[in-house]
């Protein structure tokens, strides 16, 4: 390690050194630019990673099913028209309330869509799966638990 020493100041006639600057000094100079830099940039996407979001929209030829919150829709792509939406009638959130708990972790959300034939399988964060009539967006069953 380097070090440049120079007296500062003399003291009852002996001479203090201080030291002026080492090149550890020199480094943590330069790291502390880039340490904040990552802290400023990377924070934001780790929160945006933790946020609950919509399962991916479910394309099946030119008809686009997604769902927000407790409601799917089907739209049509070509003519980005809105064929049908449907509420789901299911809990808002997972169980009781758990007052220590953040809110958001607890609620009932639509996890996964999925199409098998004519119908649309939509699944909530509770394991319940819902049948819809992919056509008119009819609920043909209610809460099938898996």
């Amino acid at each position: 390690m380097a070090v440049a020493i120079i007296p500062v100041q003399k003291d009852e006639g002996f001479p203090r050194f201080s030291r002026l600057m080492c090149l550890g000094d020199i480094q943590t100079i330069f790291q502390a630019p880039i340490i904040l830099f990552c802290v400023f940039t990377l924070l934001p996407v780790s929160f945006v990673l933790g946020k609950i979001g919509d399962p991916r929209p479910l394309i099946v030829g030119h008809i686009r099913y997604e769902s927000h919150q407790h409601t799917v829709s089907a739209t049509d792509v070509g003519k980005n028209k809105v064929l049908w939406k449907t509420k789901i009638p299911m809990a808002f959130y997972r169980g009781d309330v758990d007052p220590r708990l953040e809110r958001d972790i607890q609620w009932n959300i639509i996890n996964s869509l999925e199409i098998k034939g004519k119908l649309l399988f939509v699944t909530n964060s509770k394991r319940e799966t819902f049948k819809l009539d992919s056509v008119t967006g009819k609920l043909v069953k209610q809460a099938v638990s898996e």
